[in-house]
C-alpha cells in the first residue's frame, strides 16, 4: 500500500464514484527512467547484500493504489555457493516538491522509525537499506521487503466477501498490531529525533502548531472558518493531564495494514505522518477514519466506539482519555490534509469538493465539541 491517507478512498471521491476507480489517476506519475532505475538498484543492492550476489532484479511494478508514494514492487534474485533464492522487495522514493503532501515529507525519519520497530518485533516490513544521496536516481529512497498479505481498505473485493464477520475480525487483529506500536518506548527506540520543541512543549502542542503551519500553507490565504473554529476549540480544550506520549503512527487504518487469509494483520505500513504523541491520536483517527469510508460506502456498522475504547484500553494496560477532544483533533487534521489533496489532483476524475473535509469537521464539531450551526 502506497504511503498516504487512502481514506481518500471514500473521502476524496465524496461518495458518488465507483469503488476503486479513483486509483486510475495518481497524484504522482512515473518521475524515472525504470530500466534505469532497475540497474541501479541491482547494483545498490548487491553492495549491501551479505549472503549472496544479486543476480537478477525484476521489472519495477507501479502499485495501483498510491497517492502520494512513487512505490515500486520488483523481485530481486540471489545466487551464493549453493543455491538461488528470491524475494519480493519494495522500493519507495521521495516525492518532490511538485507532488510533496506535507509540509515535511519526514523521509528519513520514516524509515528509521521502521528499522527501529523491527528490532522490537512490531509487524512492520524488513527494511533493507536507505539511500540519502538524492543523485543516485533522482531522489532519496528506500528498500524494504514486500510483506505478505492484502489490504484491509474496505471496499476491496476480499473485504467485501468477508463479509461482517471477517471484517470484524480485521478490526481486532488490526488493533492488535497497533497496540503493539503504542507499548513501544520511544526513548529506548532511540526515536528522540520526532521530538520538534521549536513547534513546542510537548507532542500535542507541537502537532498542533504543526497542522496551523500546514493549514496555512495549503490555504494560500484562502480562509476556512470551520478549521479556524476547530483549531481556537482544541487549543482552548487541550486535555489539563494528557496521556503518556509514545510513538504515533499517524495514518492509523486497515488500509495501511496487511492482513493474512485467516484475517491476521501481518504488517503495519506508511509511517509518513509519524510523531510523538499519546495513543489516543491513532486510536481517534482509526475511529474517524474507518467510520467516514464504511459510511460512504454504504458498509454495516463497524463494533462501536465503546467496544473499541474498551477493548484497546485493555491492549494498552491503561484507560483512554478524553478520546472527545482526539476525535476532533483526527477530523481537523484530516480537513487540512483534505485541502492539499484536492490541489494535488487537479484534472482528475475523483478530485472531490474543495472544502467537503470542512463538512465532515463541522459534523464532528456538532457531535463531539457540542458547537452547531457551522457553515461550509
Amino acid at each position: 500500500m502506497s504511503a498516504l491517507l487512502t481514506v481518500a478512498y471514500a473521502l476524496v471521491r465524496g461518495t458518488t464514484a465507483p469503488f476503486g476507480q479513483e486509483s486510475e489517476a495518481d497524484v504522482i506519475p512515473v518521475q524515472r527512467d525504470l530500466m534505469h532505475a532497475r540497474a541501479t538498484l541491482r547494483r545498490w543492492l548487491q553492495a549491501r547484500h551479505t549472503t549472496g550476489r544479486v543476480a537478477e532484479v525484476g521489472d519495477l511494478r507501479e502499485f495501483s493504489d498510491g497517492f502520494s508514494g512513487e512505490l515500486y514492487a520488483f523481485e530481486a534474485t540471489y545466487r551464493d555457493e549453493h543455491a538461488e533464492h528470491s524475494e519480493d522487495l519494495v522500493v519507495r522514493f521521495e516525492p518532490g516538491t511538485g507532488y510533496q503532501l506535507f509540509l515535511e515529507t519526514m523521509f528519513e525519519e520514516q524509515y528509521r522509525v521502521m528499522a527501529a520497530l523491527r528490532t522490537h518485533a512490531v509487524r512492520v516490513p524488513r527494511p533493507i537499506g536507505y539511500e540519502a544521496d538524492a543523485g543516485v536516481l533522482g531522489a532519496r529512497f528506500f528498500v524494504m521487503e514486500r510483506a505478505r498479505g492484502s489490504t484491509g481498505q474496505l471496499g476491496q473485493d476480499w473485504m467485501n466477501e468477508i463479509g461482517p464477520q471477517g471484517r470484524e475480525q480485521t478490526w481486532w487483529s488490526g488493533l492488535a498490531a497497533m497496540a503493539e506500536l503504542h507499548r513501544c518506548d520511544p526513548r529506548r527506540l532511540d526515536l528522540g529525533f520526532l521530538d520538534q520543541p521549536g513547534r513546542g512543549s510537548d507532542p500535542i502542542d507541537q502537532q498542533l502548531q504543526y497542522y496551523w503551519e500546514y493549514y496555512a500553507w495549503v490555504s494560500a490565504g484562502d480562509s476556512h472558518p470551520v478549521i479556524e473554529k476547530a483549531y481556537q476549540w482544541l487549543r482552548r480544550h487541550r486535555p489539563p493531564l494528557p496521556p503518556p506520549a509514545g510513538l504515533v503512527w499517524g495514518d492509523a487504518k486497515r488500509g495501511n495494514q496487511l492482513f493474512t487469509e485467516d484475517f491476521k494483520c501481518s504488517a503495519i505500513l506508511d509511517f509518513e505522518m509519524v510523531a510523538l504523541g499519546p495513543a489516543e491520536v491513532d486510536l481517534a483517527w482509526w475511529l474517524e477514519g474507518e467510520y467516514q469510508t464504511a459510511q460512504g460506502l454504504g458498509f454495516e456498522a463497524q463494533p462501536t466506539v465503546e467496544e473499541t475504547t474498551e477493548r484497546y484500553a485493555d491492549l494498552l494496560g491503561r484507560e483512554i482519555a478524553d478520546l472527545d477532544y482526539y476525535i476532533v483533533f483526527a477530523a481537523f487534521r484530516l480537513a487540512v490534509l483534505r485541502i492539499k489533496l484536492y490541489q494535488l489532483r487537479e484534472g482528475q476524475k475523483y478530485r472531490g469538493k474543495p472544502r467537503d473535509g470542512d463538512k465532515r469537521l463541522a459534523r464532528v464539531l456538532a457531535e463531539w465539541a457540542g458547537i452547531t450551526g457551522l457553515r461550509v
